[in-house]
């Protein structure tokens, strides 16, 4: 899953039915939808349509699935971990790069 969806899927993560801005399923342009089209095919959001004229169907709201909010959590715990991670290692580089420094100094610097 890309960063897309994965942000798509946080923002609608409040337990609320959101409305798309164009609800229109059958616009291939129509990126939101087709976001929405492909995270359902995944089970991590549901959707209400409605039949408009007999003919087309409409968007009427979507909501974030347990799936999706599951899938947000572990995303977002693996996130957190990733930075701790990346904090960890520059906190080490830096330490590392000060003792070895200290030691140049002491070694060529002793009369």
């Amino acid at each position: 899953m890309n960063m897309n969806e994965y942000n798509f899927l946080k923002s609608i993560n409040d337990g609320k039915h959101h409305k798309p801005k164009n609800p229109d399923l059958y616009d291939q342009d129509n990126e939101e939808v087709q976001l929405i089209l492909k995270l359902e095919k995944k089970g991590l959001i549901k959707f209400n349509v409605d039949l408009l004229d007999n003919v087309d169907y409409s968007l009427l709201d979507y909501w974030i699935t347990d799936k999706g909010k599951q899938y947000v959590e572990e995303n977002t715990q693996r996130s957190k971990n990733s930075i701790h991670r990346n904090i960890e290692n520059i906190i080490i580089s830096v330490v590392s790069a000060v003792i070895a420094a200290l030691i140049l100094y002491y070694v060529f610097h002793i009369n």
